[in-house]
């Protein structure tokens, strides 16, 4: 099939099994992946994936990662980050390292494998849990910033573990290189911030021009394609470049009313295009794994939504973070986006078979569709957390 009928096609079934998904409240990301599966070869066989659907499809993320990496601010993890790195453990790095040694030594799967399986599976992800934080009201509210600070430190480390096995040589360097990278992102944002009156002036009167629009956009995609670069030559992931760059661009840079065009402008690519047809072509790729494989599902989901969940729970009690324990498990409990971008990369570059990318797919399906039922977010709550500022 050609390449312009497969994104035809591709694009219809995802947005259609998304907007399903959704009209019954659940994860769009599932039914784009589910449309994917069916289409091919696993199931009818219609699309097969291919070198020019992968470029496409890492086009694509970068522009999915871009915007994530815009809806984060770095003030945001700052208030809330000895909060977060606890529960980033206990939601994540935790149940994570149990996964691995359980792919390790009870299923016989490789070091690599084995952690970049659990990762995948065990990350949470910044694009469901900002749209469910947003959905819920929680967004301005000190619970709500909590639970994204949790998933952006968990995200972040996933993507350098990607990135280490990606390219392993020169690991000292790279991890000196990205720690100076993120020490100047704050400085900067902090300098950013102080003179963020001037900074916008600037912005608002280029903005103002004919061609102003276009200019701006044009340099924070290319800004962005700079920082992606950048850290593919260090060895890292451009993923990650991708993220941090658009980190960037905050309402202190370029101010509220150009922030809310550039937002909406790439929400409006990624919803209409990017986001459906990224995960489509990510479900090509989903094969039925052998019966052996179904037990390493079984179990791999086992600890990721049982231990994951228990231990979230009890922090959550311990320290009275305003949501209910059972709404935070919730939140750092749903699966999607970063997940199978990790998974996607190990697959493309030989670090994971296509029985364990499958497994890693089907468990981040199921976990989508399942932790955000546990949300029971009421006024109360939402309150709570001011009330105790």
């Amino acid at each position: 099939m050609e390449v312009i009928t497969a994104i035809l096609v591709l694009l219809g079934i995802g947005l259609v099994l998304g907007q399903v998904f959704e009209r019954f409240k659940l994860a769009a990301v599932a039914g784009e992946i589910l449309g994917g599966f069916v289409m091919g070869p696993a199931i009818l066989n219609i699309i097969t994936p291919g070198r020019e659907l992968s470029s496409i499809a890492d086009v694509a993320l970068f522009f999915i990662v871009l915007l994530i990496g815009i809806e984060v601010s770095t003030s945001t993890i700052l208030k809330s980050y000895r909060s977060a790195l606890p529960f980033s453990l206990v939601s994540f790095g935790v149940p994570a390292a149990c996964m691995a040694a359980l792919l390790y030594f009870v299923f016989s799967a490789g070091v690599a494998a084995s952690t970049l399986a659990a990762i995948a599976i065990g990350v949470p992800s910044i694009s469901i849990v900002s749209v469910l934080v947003k959905n819920y009201g929680l967004l301005q509210q000190p619970s709500g910033q909590l639970m994204i600070s949790t998933v952006v430190i968990s995200d972040l480390a996933a993507f350098i573990v990607l990135s280490s096995f990606q390219n392993h040589d020169g690991f000292l360097f790279k991890m000196g290189a990205i720690a100076i990278f993120i020490v100047a992102l704050f400085i900067g944002d902090l300098l950013l911030n102080r003179y963020s009156e001037g900074v916008v002036r600037a912005f608002s009167r280029l903005h103002a021009t004919e061609h102003g629009e276009r200019i701006i956009f044009g340099a924070i995609i290319l800004i962005g394609l700079l920082a992606a670069i950048f850290f593919q030559e260090i060895g890292f992931s451009y993923v990650l470049g991708a993220f941090f760059a658009g980190m960037i661009i905050t309402e202190f840079v370029v101010g509220k009313e150009l922030l809310g065009i550039l937002t909406r402008t790439l929400n409006r690519m990624n919803d209409g295009f990017f986001i459906p047809v990224y995960f489509t072509v990510a479900g090509l790729s989903v094969v039925i794994p052998g019966p052996s494989y179904f037990l390493v599902l079984v179990a791999l989901l086992l600890v990721t939504g049982g231990l994951g969940s228990y231990l979230t729970r009890k922090l959550s009690r311990t320290l009275s973070v305003g949501l209910s324990p059972s709404s935070t498990a919730g939140f750092l409990g749903s699966r999607g986006a970063v997940g199978v971008v990790i998974a996607s990369a190990a697959l493309s570059n030989s670090l994971i078979s296509y029985d364990l990318y499958s497994v890693v797919l089907l468990g981040t399906v199921i976990l989508a569709l399942f932790f955000p039922l546990f949300i029971r977010v009421e006024k109360g709550e939402q309150q709570a957390p001011e009330a105790a500022e």
